[in-house]
């Protein structure tokens, strides 16, 4: 059940792809990468043994690793620090502790339950958000949710106050990407299937798993759209029987993050038109924070039958979680690559 649920919040819906797109075999470098040279080395690496992983989260003094209804947070050394049970009906897909309060975001495979309690677990608000995609706690009561609008057909990015119960802020997503159509739900669901990252200084990155796009903005939507180096233009939606196509389809960004200075964008390191055809190799292509330059990439470590499920750079290493079913593997690697990237 676990596993139907991740495929639902990456894919959302099953998307149908001709078996014509199979260019990654080709081992084909994308055009105007530029690779540098480097060792990655290992600081610290354990293995956790929890079943399937829902999602993990990453800071400078540790990692939380949520599954189903349980979560486990370890120091990058592998110290178990705390490990707490919740009792929900769904998936415990996010976990925001406050200074007195706490939200919690259960899915059920079909909407978003948020709830906030207080720390003697008195339910303070509860609401219900039926969007499957990832959505973000920005503070405040307020998260970021993308999402289709049905008053105006299309496929906002939506500032939501959830004490207010109110929208009060959004982007047009099909306006900055240049779709101008408007799209139903499951076509812009698809089209625009996104995942989030921040920083520190609270600035936020959404990224595309379908096109090469990556927004930063901060907590009120203020936002700058940009491209990375490989500029692909965003597949118009059509639907096959009960399928959403894309076409053209590509591979855009599978995982990232930001810091002060850098952003980090994982993508596949050959030409491939399909994600499960491009499994076994990732590059980490890096941009300046401030000018979003595109500064230069190098190949990133993968791990044998396991998936990449979250990456941040953080003061003790740049931590990497893997996954499969069963085993989550976190590995802190040195992060002196940037060296490379400091004076571009």
């Amino acid at each position: 059940m676990n596993k139907i649920l991740h495929k639902l919040l990456y894919f959302t819906l099953l998307l149908l792809i001709f078996q014509l797109h199979t260019a990654c075999n080709n081992k084909k470098q994308y055009d105007g990468r530029i690779e540098k040279e480097y060792t990655w080395t290992t600081l610290h690496r354990f293995s956790v043994t929890n079943g399937y992983l829902v999602k993990a989260f990453i800071n400078d003094t540790s990692i939380t690793l949520s599954y189903n209804n349980k979560l486990a947070m370890y120091n990058q050394e592998g110290t178990l620090l705390q490990d707490t049970t919740l009792t929900y009906n769904g998936v415990l897909y996010q976990f925001i502790q406050e200074d007195s309060t706490f939200w919690v975001d259960i899915f059920n495979g079909r909407q978003h339950l948020l709830q906030k309690f207080s720390n003697n677990n008195e339910l303070l608000l509860d609401r219900k958000i039926d969007e499957l995609s990832d959505i973000l706690y920005v503070g405040n009561n307020k998260f970021i949710i993308p999402g289709y609008n049905k008053n105006s057909n299309t496929y906002r990015m939506e500032l939501y106050d959830a004490y207010n119960d109110t929208v009060i802020n959004f982007i047009n997503i099909g306006e900055i990407t240049n779709l101008k159509d408007s799209i139903t739900n499951a076509k812009g669901t698809i089209t625009f299937t996104n995942k989030f990252a921040t920083n520190k200084q609270g600035q936020v990155l959404a990224y595309y798993r379908y096109n090469s796009y990556f927004l930063l903005m901060d907590a009120n939507l203020e936002y700058t759209a940009h491209q990375d180096f490989r500029k692909f233009p965003i597949g118009e939606p059509s639907y096959k029987g009960h399928n959403v196509l894309l076409n053209p389809l590509n591979c855009g960004i599978d995982k990232a993050c930001i810091d002060d200075k850098f952003i980090y964008l994982l993508t596949p390191t050959y030409v491939c038109k399909q994600w499960n055809k491009a499994k076994k190799d990732r590059m980490l292509d890096i941009y300046s924070l401030t000018t979003k330059a595109y500064l230069g990439s190098i190949r990133f470590p993968t791990i044998k039958n396991k998936e990449i499920v979250s990456i941040e750079n953080t003061t003790k290493g740049f931590v990497t979680v893997y996954a499969n079913d069963k085993e989550t593997e976190i590995v802190t690697y040195n992060n002196d690559f940037l060296s490379h990237f400091l004076y571009e």
